[in-house]
């Protein structure tokens, strides 16, 4: 029985839907030999953002249900991802499986269905104010789902929360009085700081001189956000640490909304709340839009209806940033020092905090399961243990499927092609001894002249010996592994290698 497009069978097995999916991605990789060779076609870097499209998008609807299936099944659905994945990255159909799927940076499937459960069970919690499924491992706590997620608590918030209400209808929240404009500014980038400084100062002066003035800002950096208010006039400062890592456009709303509480302490008068954060000011314009911060967004609006019940008048006003206007510096420093306080305001998790969580969980778990020596691919583990290496973007498609062939062991040397039956000499025609990948980049006389300039090369970057290690593998910079990288193409083009690799 086909249900919302997934075949069930009697016992659960799943493996009437499996092999529906195998069908289904098999065809990827049809579709990518139509579209490039591993010699010609489409650059490997258009090849794997086809596969995250199609390849991926099919297989993440199905992988949050098959927690039950066997190991036979998670084996046949690993074998297709790295079919497609070899199509991609110009690599011959015996290449190791878990190197391909290493080599790919792609996410293992054992992984895609950890990463796809826990989207689905946290869209549920975060979207929904009592979805039924939110709860579902109280409900049914033995079934495989349950028992999926069980082991997954360790990657959900403890403050993540249901999704809240607004307690006005949308339709009768007020519609703010919003500039995104100086006149005089048509182009921030275009215009010296010192004419930005003096029009912003100029409205200031002229359209908000009666008004009290509000100066809002936040700040993102790699594991925390915040948002702080100025308000000179009070000389007063706040600052804000958020519950968690979020967007730049979700911290700015969160000083939004924290001028709006400030306000309601205050009697009533006319307020200018000023922010350099135009995406924030454009979302609560066109609230009523679909966004992802509209939580936030709704709890700001039910504040604003609360100031003009209580006769405040508000009104928010765009003001370039880092340009030297003392009220949003006084706020950007305030924001900045937020940074080592505890977080002391809670905001909900957003689709885009949501992704990101998930992500690093992926990537943290992908890490792990390389360490683990059943899962990586040996040749490929020692040359780069933490998969750090990476192919400069925009390589013709040759070029770089011959790296890939190099670093997999899997390039077409006298050895490999005499190992698969196409020759039947294995060894070098010059030095009368197997020609293997270290023979050629390291040791065959044909290449001595060209050798002798990769060699003072990657010399230069550090001290360890000329081996494949050393000329395939990872480096300890993006600025040494681009050079080695450069040296060894280039080794490759003098040589005519590229051509028979």
């Amino acid at each position: 029985h086909t249900f919302l497009g997934v075949t069930i069978d009697r016992g659960l097995t799943w493996s009437p839907h499996i092999l529906y999916l195998r069908k289904k991605l098999a065809s990827f990789s049809v579709l990518t030999r139509f579209i490039g060779g591993t010699t010609w076609g489409a650059t490997v870097r258009s090849l794997l953002q086809i596969y995250v499209a199609l390849f991926v998008g099919l297989l993440r609807y199905s992988v949050p249900i098959l927690h039950g299936t066997c190991q036979t099944n998670i084996k046949a659905l690993r074998a297709v991802q790295a079919r497609g994945l070899r199509g991609c990255l110009g690599l011959p159909a015996c290449a190791s499986t878990l190197g391909t799927v290493a080599e790919a940076r792609a996410t293992p499937v054992e992984v895609l269905m950890m990463q796809e459960t826990l989207r689905v069970h946290l869209r549920h919690i975060t979207n929904h104010s009592h979805h039924l499924l939110a709860d579902l491992t109280f409900k049914r706590p033995y079934s495989e789902y349950s028992k999926a997620l069980s082991k997954m608590e360790q990657y959900i918030p403890d403050d993540i929360g249901s999704f809240d209400l607004p307690t006005i209808p949308p339709w009768r929240l007020p519609l703010p009085v919003v500039e995104l404009d100086i006149q005089g500014i048509k182009k921030k980038s275009n215009t010296p700081m010192l004419v930005l400084k003096q029009l912003t100062l100029s409205t200031i002066a002229c359209l908000h001189a009666s008004k009290t003035h509000i100066y809002t800002d936040g700040s993102c950096v790699k594991n925390s956000s915040t948002a702080s208010i100025v308000i000179p006039s009070y000389v007063t400062t706040r600052n804000f640490k958020l519950s968690h890592k979020t967007s730049s456009t979700a911290a700015e709303l969160v000083g939004l909304h924290q001028a709006l509480r400030f306000i309601l302490t205050k009697p009533p008068q006319a307020w200018t709340v000023f922010t350099d954060s135009k995406p924030a000011l454009q979302s609560i314009c066109t609230y009523l839009r679909r966004s992802e911060n509209k939580q936030i967004i709704f709890k700001l609006l039910c504040h604003l209806q609360k100031c003009i019940d209580r006769r405040h008048s508000v009104e928010f006003q765009w003001i370039p940033g880092h340009c030297k206007i003392p009220g949003n510096e006084a706020a950007d420093g305030a924001a900045t020092s937020a940074h080592t306080l505890f977080p002391n305001v809670e905001i909900p998790y957003s689709r885009s905090d949501v992704t990101s969580l998930i992500n690093l969980h992926a990537r943290n778990a992908t890490q792990s399961l390389w360490r683990i020596s059943a899962h990586h691919y040996p040749p490929l583990y020692l040359l780069d243990p933490d998969l750090t290496y990476r192919v400069s973007r925009n390589l013709p498609k040759r070029t770089e499927a011959v790296l890939h062939r190099l670093r997999l062991g899997v390039s077409y040397t006298q050895e490999f092609l005499h190992r698969i039956g196409k020759t039947h000499n294995p060894n070098c025609p010059g030095c009368d001894c197997v020609e293997t990948i270290s023979h050629l980049l390291c040791e065959c006389a044909l290449y001595d002249a060209e050798r002798k300039l990769l060699k003072s090369i990657l010399s230069h970057l550090d001290n360890r010996p000329f081996t494949t290690s050393k000329i395939l593998g990872a480096w300890d910079s993006p600025l040494k592994e681009e050079k080695a990288v450069n040296a060894l193409l280039r080794f490759l083009s003098e040589t005519r290698l590229e051509f028979c690799l």
